[in-house]
């Protein structure tokens, strides 16, 4: 009895198909989806080429970006700034001598006046802060 009621449903299934609307609809959407492509060496290496090349010309721009500032730092400081110990001994008379060392003392001033603003300028920094994380 078993056996019967069993090929009954197996013969009733195997006659079986799908609405002709539910199959154009569903392979539409089987062809209308995204494939994904299998991962292949090439493809691999052409992502991976990609990433790198954006990568280096980024390192490459930063890297020029250091040596043209370098340069123009080291520029700086081979400008031909005279001191008293780059003046050739022929032509240091008192007069240049003098001179040299006022500049130099001038800057220096000039470089401690800096410093004093600076430590004026942090200390109401910390005021203000204090002054705000104090505030509800």
């Amino acid at each position: 009895m078993i056996d019967q009621k069993l090929t009954t449903y197996f013969s009733r299934y195997k006659t079986l198909t799908p609405r002709a609307d539910f199959v154009s609809s569903s392979m539409a959407k089987i062809l209308l989806t995204e494939q994904q492509q299998p991962i292949n060496f090439n493809t691999f290496r052409t992502r991976f080429l990609e990433s790198i090349t954006v990568g280096s010309a980024l390192a490459l721009a930063s890297l020029m970006l250091l040596v043209v500032l370098g340069g123009i730092s080291y520029l700086g400081q081979q400008s031909g700034v005279a001191t008293v110990a780059t003046i050739s001994p022929a032509s240091k008379d008192a007069d240049t001598v003098a001179l040299l060392q006022e500049a130099s003392k001038l800057v220096s001033s000039v470089q401690i006046k800096e410093v004093d603003n600076f430590a004026e300028s942090s200390e109401q920094v910390v005021s203000a802060l204090d002054k705000l994380s104090k505030e509800p």
